[in-house]
Formats: structure tokens, sequence, C-alpha cells
């Protein structure tokens, strides 16, 4: 037996022709979700899963939330921690740990909206310049055929800073600064993987829009009027969308319930436009209706995204409200 272990350390060293690189991250999508073998197959599949992650309801598991594009890159990656006796040589004793900073220039709504994220550990995919989308390929077991080596996104803590007023004379006041810091390197090193997504632009990655239901005026026995706008930090200058979607948001199902966590269904006999005070009108069953107790509260669930993709109402989610008899 030899006594040389230097044959068994590793594998070889060869290189494969026109293999990827890591480029200048364009755009970042966090979320829990975790592609499968067959998601990834092809790059037009993977396409198809990661655009449809985005157009997921808030609070599915599956759901990817993507950043603003990035116009900015530093590099914040730490220095490796070395050490020495006093005769040498000097070891590395710690490697350094990724970090990026990104700034985007975004209005100050998005930057609120970005808020939310702020020093939270969460999967991170970066897709870069060269199309190419970046995370790591966990390992499952191998018998499990639809999750064989799936592809998620890579750990780190996020923060989000910078932003207020600008100083007229410098173009980086003023913007946000996304703050990636990568809490493994073995999953940015050992295991980092990446999928090339020739057709996709960072730009086809949009977050969504939260849209806000509230009551105009009060309701007349039972029926609800009910608006949806966009909230902005402008005063006065809510966004309402009823005329560019009033007709399809009245065409889809909505849902009602009372009771233990709203379970017990209230049935809507319809839902309306109301083009004069630019809302829905909801009709509960007037049986039911009435046979609820004064106060009853009632929760009017809207369609979920990919109901409103399906219906070509793109880029918003609409939330739930709660009325009250």
């Amino acid at each position: 037996m030899s006594t040389n272990l230097c044959s068994t350390i590793g594998g070889n060293t060869g290189a494969v022709g026109c293999d990827g690189q890591r480029g200048v991250p364009r755009k970042i999508l966090v979320g829990s979700k975790a592609f499968s073998s067959v998601e990834y197959a092809t790059p037009d599949s993977l396409q198809t899963a990661i655009l449809a992650s985005i157009n997921l309801s808030n609070g599915d598991p599956n759901k990817l939330f993507p950043f603003p594009e990035i116009e900015e890159v530093a590099i914040n990656t730490e220095a490796d921690t070395t050490g020495s006796l006093a005769l040498g040589p000097v070891k590395r004793l710690r490697k350094g740990r990724p970090a990026y900073s990104y700034s985007c220039d975004i209005t100050w709504g998005q930057y609120q909206r970005l808020l939310a994220f702020d020093n939270k550990i969460m999967p991170v995919f970066s897709f870069d310049d060269a199309n190419q989308i970046w995370g790591k390929r966990d390992v499952m077991l191998t018998s499990n055929t639809v999750n064989t080596n799936p592809f998620k996104g890579e750990l780190a803590r996020i923060t989000i800073s910078g932003s207020g007023f600008k100083d007229g004379a410098n173009a980086s006041a003023g913007v946000a600064v996304i703050s990636v810091s990568y809490l493994s390197v073995d999953d940015f090193e050992k295991r980092g993987t990446y999928a090339l997504l020739p057709n996709l632009a960072a730009g086809d990655m949009a977050g969504l829009l939260d849209v806000m239901l509230y009551e105009p005026s009060a309701h007349v026995s039972n029926v609800y009027k009910i608006a949806t706008v966009v909230q902005v930090p402008l005063l006065g200058g809510d966004r309402n969308i009823y005329d560019e979607f009033g007709a399809i948001m009245a065409g889809l199902t909505w849902n009602a319930g009372t009771g233990a966590n709203y379970g017990t269904p209230l049935t809507i006999t319809s839902v309306a436009v109301d083009s004069t005070n630019k809302c829905l009108t909801f009709t509960f069953d007037t049986t039911a209706y009435t046979a609820l107790a004064a106060s009853t509260k009632i929760k009017i669930t809207p369609p979920t995204v990919p109901t409103l993709v399906t219906a070509n109402m793109v880029g918003y989610e609409l939330g739930s409200i709660i009325v009250v008899k």
C-alpha cells in the first residue's frame, strides 16, 4: 500500500469547454422555491417554472420575490482569516464568506415594500448578465425521482438600506442598497450551480403590486361596495385600478366566509361593476346574510394570482378584506 495519499485527495482537474462562470448580477430573486429536475430539464421548462413561481399568491411556499434591477455592484466578501506561528508559514484559518451590495435607483414606494425583507435570512437566486441563474444544487435521496438534486437558492442574510435624499452631486446618492451576505462558503462554492436561460431577460422577472381592498361607503343590507387601490406614499395618490381591471375582477370567482378562521362559507350571489363610484358591488345571499348575527365579521377572499394571470390581469395581487354586518 502506498504511503502517498495525494492521489486520493480529489478528482481530475480538467476544464469543460464553454463552461460558465459567475457574471455581473442583474437581479436577485428570493424565496424558498426548490426546482425539481423535471422543472429544470430544459431552459424553457425552467423559465416557465420561474415565472410561474413569481406569479403565486403570498403565503405559497413556492413563491419567488424578484427584487429591482441592479445598477451597481460592490463586492463585500470578507477577507480570509489567516495566522501563523512565530516562524511561519501563514495559514488560512477560515475562508471569508461571500457578500455583495447591489445599488438600485428605485421609487420611495418600492423601497418601502422592500423593507419587509430587511435583515431577513432567505434563499437567494442570482440572475447575471450572461443569462445565467445561480443557486445551489441540493442533495436528496436518489430514489425520489421528482426531487433528485433540487435547485435551490443560496441562503443569505438580506439587508435594505440607503435611499433617502439625493445630494445633487453624486449618482450614487439616494439609491437603495440591497446587501446579500451568504451564510455558507460551502454552499456558494462547492454546491453553487447555474442554469442558462437564453430567452429570459431581467425585466421579465417583475415583482407584483399589492392591491388593497376597502369600503368607500357604508353597506346597504347585504350589498357592499369594495374599491381596489394600489397604495403609494403620495398623499391622496393611491391608484384606483378599476378603470383597467374592474370588468376582469367582477368576472372572476370570489369567496366569503364567517365564523372561526372564516371557515363557514357565505355565498356571494353576484359581483358587479359600479362605473359611477369606480368600485365593485358585492351582493351576499339574502337568506344566509339575514341569518347572521349583528356585527358578524365577513372575510372576502379574492381570486389567486394565477387566476388573475390567466384572466390577463398580470402584475397584481389582490388582498382580502374583512367587512362587518
